[in-house]
């Protein structure tokens, strides 16, 4: 029962990406690991250790598929832990609707469990730049 709630809250999750992303003449592309309006305005910097860094301009959505391994062992579950308003986790599927006021750096927190080792924190230090 839990496993088919996820999977209508991530059905919704992707209808509500699709509907904000989706807007005349600016195409959804694919960049890094992370979904943005084209062109793109989400990237996202290599990860180093337990660290993602993806930039995204204010106003816009921030679309972020988070890693199903970190240092070569499957993880098997996210949890948020310290995350901005309008923002959503479903399974790996990471949603934040940012407002022209949240332009600056954020540092986002995540709970990995992994099935055969003790949980982590996975770092998501987000720049949001100013509107252009």
């Amino acid at each position: 029962m839990i496993r088919s709630a996820g999977i209508a809250a991530g059905a919704a999750l992707g209808a509500l990406a699709l509907a904000l992303a989706l807007a005349p003449g600016r195409p959804l592309a694919f960049t890094d690991g992370a979904y943005a309006l084209a062109p793109p305005s989400v990237r996202a910097l290599p990860a180093r250790g337990d660290t993602l860094r993806p930039t995204v301009r204010a106003g816009e959505p921030l679309i972020l598929a988070l890693p199903d391994t970190l240092d070569a062992r499957p993880v098997a579950a996210y949890a948020l832990v310290r995350a901005p308003a309008l923002s959503r986790l479903v399974d790996r599927s990471f949603l934040w609707r940012t407002r022209p006021g949240d332009a600056g750096a954020h540092r986002l927190l995540f709970k990995v469990v992994f099935a055969e080792a003790p949980p982590e924190t996975l770092v998501v230090r987000v720049k949001v730049e100013p509107r252009r």
